[in-house]
């Protein structure tokens, strides 16, 4: 744990944003492969175009991808703008940096752009 709120894993095994948060706050590795897939920890890579639960533009817009939340955090360091440059208008917002970060480290428990997709009706119900 890097900072101050314990870092537990989810039970929601469809969170792949509680499952990185959770290795980044405990010195999990975490890296791509040239599929563009996330593997975290020792767990089985993880399609990059997987949504996360995150959702962009303060919680209003579509859902952050488990690429675009990695290659964040993987330049965190970075100026926005020459961020931008790296990652194209693909990267998380401006607007979203800080709190996002802050959750993916540990220093904030929760967010209000946290929402689960609704469930989806399966074609046998």
């Amino acid at each position: 744990r890097k900072h101050g709120v314990p870092v537990p894993m989810s039970d929601d095994t469809d969170d792949v944003l509680a499952r990185l948060r959770h290795a980044i706050a405990h010195g999990e590795t975490v890296r791509a492969d040239d599929e563009r897939r996330v593997i975290i920890g020792d767990d089985a890579p993880v399609d990059g175009d997987t949504d996360t639960y995150w959702r962009s533009q303060k919680g209003t817009g579509p859902y952050y991808k488990l690429h675009q939340v990695y290659d964040f955090y993987q330049h965190r360091d970075m100026v926005h703008s020459k961020y931008v440059m790296q990652v194209g208008t693909a990267g998380v917002s401006y607007v979203d940096r800080k709190e996002l970060l802050q959750y993916l480290t540990g220093e904030i428990a929760t967010s209000k752009c946290i929402k689960p997709p609704p469930k989806r009706k399966r074609d046998d119900d």
